[in-house]
């Protein structure tokens, strides 16, 4: 496990890792976070990117691309909580080259009420970014809400998102 970040810029009222972690900071890229991923793969070749909001790492791109070089063929790689609004195509196709399977995505929802309490985004952005993961082919994707009728509106969001 490597910690790419620690805290989050968005503190959302429901996250206390945001609040008790103060202030967001990030682990440089070439000079810790490669060198401690190289160092962890003479032991094992499953690599943990950890942090509250890991994917908000200003070079987070540029670990990508690292990563995706053939230096690291034969790596498994997992990343901690995702926002949806940080997801691109970049993360999706290094997931898929990685052999990642599932990832966790922060509590946002297609619910307008829980979208005001939990840090808003605008849903289509939500489902949009979404579908990047889903048109990898390759993740099973899970939500999980204080009632069904949050799934039943997330479903009815991601239809409308289609049209």
């Amino acid at each position: 496990m490597v910690e790419a970040v620690r805290s989050c810029p968005e503190r959302c009222a429901f996250c206390l890792a945001s609040y008790v972690t103060l202030p967001f900071r990030v682990s440089p890229v070439h000079e810790m976070l490669l060198p401690t991923i190289d160092a962890a793969l003479k032991k094992t070749n499953r690599i943990g990117i950890l942090g509250a909001s890991v994917t908000q790492h200003p070079q987070f791109d540029v670990l990508l691309s690292e990563l995706k070089r053939e230096k690291y063929d034969g790596m498994r790689l997992s990343i901690a909580s995702v926002r949806t609004n940080t997801v691109s195509e970049n993360l999706a196709s290094t997931l898929v080259k990685r052999g990642t399977k599932s990832i966790t995505i922060a509590v946002e929802s297609g619910s307008e009420r829980l979208r005001k309490v939990c840090g808003p985004i605008e849903r289509f952005v939500f489902f949009e970014n979404l579908g990047l993961l889903l048109l990898s082919n390759a993740f099973l994707i899970f939500f999980v809400r204080d009632c069904i009728s949050h799934i039943i509106r997330n479903v009815d969001h991601q239809q409308e998102a289609r049209q």
